[in-house]
């Protein structure tokens, strides 16, 4: 095989990549259309302050237990960005993208900072966010880079913000 072929082949399995994913993420929004609660969320609202972070996955919760990830309203994609709280809701901007992730005020349940036993982010601490939209329970998880002290300030306001959503904390975390 020459040189031209291997790259003919090449570009060939990339258009085809390409289009897998384009039929596949058509497919996701068709089954699940993105409630119109996250489609707006409100970019002239000013945050208190922007948490640097990574937003990792979202899981159907059944029961309280995970139950496999989630895979609509755009909440595939992971990436770094960054996680802010306004009246609205908890929103997390991605890098590289026009709209952030929005979860609703109302539809948030739980937080909880814990040092994640998860694979990708072993041993960090994280933010699992457990939140309701549209019949499901749902399970965001995030992890806000800066250490303890960034993390116990979003948790702080959270509790300071939203009374009604239940806040743990682990605790053998240091004050900071």
């Amino acid at each position: 095989m020459n040189a031209v072929s291997i790259v003919m082949l090449l570009a060939g399995l990339a258009a085809l990549n390409i289009v897998m994913w384009i039929v596949i993420m058509s497919v996701i929004r068709k089954r699940y259309p993105l409630p119109p609660v996250m489609a707006a969320p409100d970019p002239s609202t000013r945050a208190d302050e922007v948490f640097p972070g990574y937003y990792l996955e979202t899981h159907n919760l059944d029961d309280g237990a995970e139950s496999g990830r989630f895979r609509g309203w755009g909440l595939l994609a992971r990436g770094n960005g960054g996680l802010y709280f306004t009246a609205k809701g908890l929103h997390f901007q991605r890098r590289g993208t026009k709209r952030p992730l929005l979860i609703p005020t109302r539809g948030l349940r739980a937080v909880n900072v814990v040092v994640s036993d998860r694979l990708r982010i072993r041993g960090k601490l994280s933010c699992e966010v457990d939140w309701e939209l549209a019949g499901r329970s749902l399970r965001s998880i995030f992890v806000i880079v800066g250490g303890v002290s960034y993390t116990r300030r979003a948790a702080k306001w959270i509790q300071d913000h939203l009374t009604d959503v239940r806040v743990s904390l682990p605790p053998s975390l240091p004050n900071a």
